[in-house]
This record gives structure tokens, sequence and C-alpha cells, in this order.
């Protein structure tokens, strides 16, 4: 299981438990632009656009990162 925290363009924070996480590429993306997508342990799939993203391995140690900022 992985943790994912996650920290909204306004500061917003908040932190999920997560099976999976993947960076989106515009090409792959379901509606057309790029991001990180992850699911939650129910299926549910979610789809960030704006943020950073840190996600956590079992022991809390940062595995990856993402900076999302829209440009423009």
């Amino acid at each position: 299981m992985l943790t994912i925290k996650i920290i909204e363009k306004d500061g917003t924070e908040f932190v999920t438990e997560t099976n999976r996480v993947a960076n989106m590429k515009e090409t792959d993306a379901l509606d057309g632009r790029p991001g990180i997508v992850y699911w939650l342990p129910s299926g549910d799939r979610i789809n960030i656009y704006e943020g950073d993203v840190y996600v956590m391995n079992d022991f809390g140690k940062t595995i990856a990162d993402y900076h999302l900022h829209v440009i423009g």
C-alpha cells in the first residue's frame, strides 16, 4: 500500500492511501490533459492536474514527487 499527499494550489493538503499512481501524458489521460492519476483502495480513479503530489511507501519514505503547474 502507498500513501499519497496532495498539496493543492491554494495550500490545501490531504493524505490518503492508494494502490497505484501513474504519471499521465496528454495522449494517455482520459480527458487529454497531462497529470497524475491514482487509485483508491475502493478502485475509484482520481485525476490531479495541479499542485504538488508526494508518494510514500509503507515506511513513510517519499518514493516519487510530482509538481504540476498549469502554464498560461
